[in-house]
């Protein structure tokens, strides 16, 4: 009995093992795929996503999700609070481009795939530190308030790769290392919270100007 059960407990620290390193902290899979399917406009002025090259590499997609929700609650509370929030960051966008490809291309906004009486923020659909997640949960429940950051904002654009350390932020934008979308404004000046739409707030020079 002691071997069989030194045996199933191996097996689930192997199982564990092999999830994590499933886990990229660098993000380099789902980087990958911005850069093929993130495109500027020919004005250079505005980028836009390309959902149709991203539903032709759903399988690898796929492997970025996958890899997102195989990451346990308890190894997520280990790690460090700029880390947390860039797991938070990169899950967000990474399962915002899954649920918009559920209906792709018959849907001209992520609002189509909600209705009158209900959200689209707040359905259901992923896996994230063990529990069925919402797209509000990462940003009402865990970013805001949990990561003490002004900076912190409806996330309009497409992020991945790494938080730049709060002991040495970036000037302007907090965001526009990451962002797909800065522009030459966002590397000197930060930008003010302003409501975009009912109940979205965002710290984006050009929330609303984009087709994300």
């Amino acid at each position: 009995m002691n071997i069989i059960k030194s045996l199933v407990l191996a097996l689930a620290m192997l199982l564990s093992l092999n999830a994590w390193a499933e886990f990229d902290p660098q993000y380099g899979a789902w980087d990958g795929l911005l850069k093929k399917h993130v495109k500027w406009l020919p004005d250079g002025k505005q980028s836009r996503v390309d959902y149709a090259g991203f539903k032709a590499d759903r399988a690898e997609l796929k492997k970025v999700l996958d890899s997102l929700s195989a990451v346990s609650k308890g190894e997520f509370d280990t790690w460090p609070k700029p880390q947390q929030m860039s797991f938070m960051i990169n899950a967000y966008n990474a399962f915002t481009v899954e649920f918009i490809l559920t209906k792709y291309p018959d849907l001209k906004s992520i609002k189509d795939l909600g209705s009158f009486v209900s959200s689209p923020w707040k359905k259901k659909f992923f896996n994230l530190l063990g529990e069925e997640r919402y797209l509000d949960w990462i940003e009402h429940e865990q970013l805001r308030p949990n990561y003490a950051d002004p900076r912190v904002h409806t996330i309009d654009g497409i992020l991945s790769g790494e938080v730049p350390s709060p002991a040495a932020p970036p000037s302007g934008c907090y965001f526009h290392p990451r962002c797909r979308h800065a522009q030459a404004r966002c590397r000197v000046e930060a930008p003010a919270l302003r409501q975009v739409a009912p109940g979205h707030f965002s710290r984006c020079h050009f929330a609303g100007e984009m087709e994300f």
